[in-house]
């Protein structure tokens, strides 16, 4: 199967148009007379806080919504879509932020899929179709390679190369950097201009304003589900564009990095002592690598890398979601290499992965479900021993969302209605209402929006200064710098360095995730030398 061209073209500048479109989920209003028009070869960015309506208009595009009113064109042809096959058949392709793939099949028969023609594919030409593609716009997979064995970044890259074989009059990607580490970024935009320069209208959705500036040509402002008006590059920097966002309520760095750490000056990191102890086993000495990390009470250890440096298999070998491999772990002088996630938790240890939907959320389950599944057995929580309390479970979900001000949810809400951001806050409430001694977090501002970011920075701080031993792994070097008191470096799988924030320039840690640096090690400020 080879490119096609669009089925029908009509007399219109635009390679899509929304005219006055309108969704509604009960009586929340997602979009309200949404007016908006892409140009081939135009990359368009849409930004808006968490539940501004991004989403449910880029569904509408891509076919997944169908409008309560209103019209989509296609170079100038109305469509009706009743699935996303029929927005496909006409050149619309949407790349979502988590990939929807197969993780059993190969990259070959994942871009095959859905496609009609013979009984029998010939998967030698789709996998040779993939390499020239793969090429041609700079996206390194292998055809034959599993999906569940790539890395997030290489299952994007499929995806990509899917829709880009499929033909294409409007490619849709949905926070497409989320996945990227500084490093892969760069290929990415250099594929974007590519698929724009032939023709091809792009979408880029991002809360990444500072990467919508350099990307876009022009950028579309969404609030409360309408479309606020649209800029130039020229016209908006990234702060004008957080002002737009979210009104006068700046944040400190609407631009992409709030200052979350807030504590200039103050007391040490780690005074009450050292909580967590992980020692790399397995390596032989004189390899340059740091074989332990620790990080005390009231401190924050920052892991950075270049995605896929062993950051999985730490974080798994920590919370006890995975083997330990080369590690070992000790919890408050006590060794826990052999103990399950269960026994980890009712220590004091949480854990808030970077995609809650997959590794934390039962998305079909109402708020107040999620906000229980780690106490769910507790008898507090039970009328009955095999029945929940329900009256229980939605007082205290009401608690919860009042808290960490969870918009739009009702402890009766079903949390697949809930937007990206919201997802992450009930993540956020359930593991730290236990006051645990230490929290997990991997990339935690991945997909919200700059309110939603600064609201999780501050809630880590607040607990950090409340005692709490907090490992923060991020791709992201703004957030790293912004939050850590310590910043440790994987390359590898290996621990290359450990460093305090004042000796951790932007420039030597560069280095140091691309293999360059001189590893190094210094004592935590909590330790007895």
């Amino acid at each position: 199967m080879t490119s096609r061209p669009p089925a029908a073209v009509g007399a219109s500048p635009f390679a899509i148009e929304l005219r006055a479109v309108c969704k509604s989920f009960a009586s929340v209003q997602a979009n309200q007379d949404i007016n908006l028009g892409i140009k081939p070869g135009e990359v368009r960015g849409i930004v808006g806080e968490n539940g501004a309506g991004k989403s449910t208009l880029m569904a509408i595009a891509s076919g997944l919504y169908r409008p309560d009113a209103g019209q989509v064109l296609v170079q100038g042809v109305e469509r009706h879509f009743k699935s996303p096959h029929d927005a496909i058949a006409v050149g619309i392709n949407m790349v979502h932020q988590h990939p929807m793939l197969v993780p059993s099949c190969t990259v070959a028969q994942n871009v095959a899929l859905g496609e009609s023609g013979p009984a029998v594919l010939d998967l030698d030409a789709i996998a040779e179709e993939v390499r020239t593609l793969a090429e041609r716009y700079g996206l390194k997979v292998d055809p034959s390679a599993r999906v569940e064995t790539l890395s997030p970044t290489e299952r994007q890259r499929v995806e990509i190369l899917t829709a880009l074989r499929r033909g294409q009059t409007l490619l849709i990607l949905d926070e497409p950097t989320s996945v990227l580490g500084e490093a892969d970024i760069g290929g990415l935009f250099a594929t974007i201009r590519r698929v724009a320069a032939e023709g091809c209208a792009v979408i880029f959705t991002s809360h990444k304003l500072r990467e919508v500036t350099e990307i876009c040509s022009a950028v579309s402002v969404m609030r409360h589900g309408r479309l606020l008006t649209t800029v130039t590059r020229e016209e908006a920097d990234a702060d004008e564009l957080a002002r737009l966002m979210v009104g006068d309520a700046l944040v400190d760095a609407a631009a992409g990095s709030p200052r979350g750490r807030a504590r200039d000056g103050g007391a040490p990191a780690g005074e009450r002592g050292a909580v967590l102890r992980v020692v790399q086993r397995q390596r032989t000495g004189g390899d340059g690598a740091v074989h332990e990390l620790q990080v005390g009470a009231g401190e924050v250890l920052g892991i950075a890398g270049v995605e896929g440096s062993g950051q999985r298999e730490l974080v798994e070998a920590i919370t006890g979601v995975g083997p330990s491999g080369t590690y070992a772990v000790e919890f408050d002088g006590s060794d826990i290499t052999a103990l399950g996630v269960t026994e980890r938790a009712r220590l004091g240890i949480a854990y808030v992965p970077e995609d809650p939907n997959v590794e934390a959320l039962v998305p079909d389950f109402p708020v107040s479900w999620n906000l229980a599944l780690r106490e769910y057995r507790d008898p507090a929580m039970r009328r009955r021993r095999w029945f929940l309390d329900e009256e229980a479970l939605r007082a205290r979900a009401a608690a919860s969302i009042e808290a960490f001000d969870v918009r739009g949810a009702a402890g009766t809400t079903r949390t697949a209605v809930l937007s990206g951001g919201n997802r992450q806050k009930v993540v956020l409430a359930r593991e730290l209402a236990r006051d645990p001694r230490l929290l997990v977090i991997v990339n935690p501002s991945a997909g919200l929006d700059v309110g939603a970011t600064q609201y999780v920075y501050e809630v880590l701080c607040r607990h950090r200064d409340r005692g709490a031993a907090i490992v923060l792994v991020s791709t992201e070097l703004d957030e790293i710098e912004t939050l850590s008191d310590r910043i440790a470096v994987l390359y590898r799988g290996a621990v290359v360095a450990d460093l305090s924030r004042a000796a951790a320039d932007r420039r030597k840690l560069g280095l140091l995730m691309a293999g360059l640096g001189t590893a190094s090690t210094e004592p935590p400020a909590w330790s007895a030398t």
